[in-house]
Parts: structure tokens; C-alpha cells; sequence
């Protein structure tokens, strides 16, 4: 698994009916964890077009918030980082 994090730029609804989100890797700036990951995905662009509705997920997103991708290959059992055990200390 590869694991990207990306802040919204942008947000756009269309009189077509769908939302247009604009994402971008996350750059340095005073949080260390957002300078490793400026490290290794220094650029790029993440675009989602969705169409909306009233269980639409393009409401989730907002500018200037930063989310986690997380990318895997289909069939690969993949558990998210925050819930892998931590290994305990032999005594």
C-alpha cells in the first residue's frame, strides 16, 4: 500500500449536476508529518468529478482540508496503518 496525503484546493458544482474536486499533494510548513510526505510527492494533482445527490460523497470534501489516499492494488488485503497492532515489548 502507498499512502499519499492531499489538501483540497478547490470545490466547483457545475449546472450539469456534478462536483468537481481539486486536490494536491500537501507541501512542507510546520507540520512535520506534511514534510515527509512533501519529500516523496513534491507535485502532482488529484481530480474527482462526482455527481451529485443526496448521498453524494463530493459533500465531504472542503477546501483547505487535507486527506489521506490510500492506494492498493485490488485483491491485496491491506489493513490501514492506524489499526495495525502495535507489537508489545517482551517482559
Amino acid at each position: 500500500m502507498v499512502r499519499a496525503k492531499f489538501v483540497v484546493d478547490s470545490v466547483t458544482k457545475t449546472k450539469y449536476g456534478f462536483t468537481t474536486i481539486v486536490a494536491t499533494p500537501v507541501i512542507g510548513g510546520k507540520e512535520t508529518e506534511n514534510q515527509k510526505f512533501f519529500e516523496t510527492t513534491p507535485g502532482g494533482k488529484l481530480e474527482l468529478q462526482m455527481k451529485d445527490s443526496a448521498t453524494s460523497a463530493a459533500a465531504y470534501f472542503k477546501i483547505g482540508a487535507e486527506y489521506y489516499a490510500d492506494f492498493h492494488e485490488v485483491g491485496e488485503l491491506v489493513v490501514p496503518p492506524e489499526e495495525q497492532a502495535v507489537p508489545t515489548p517482551a517482559v
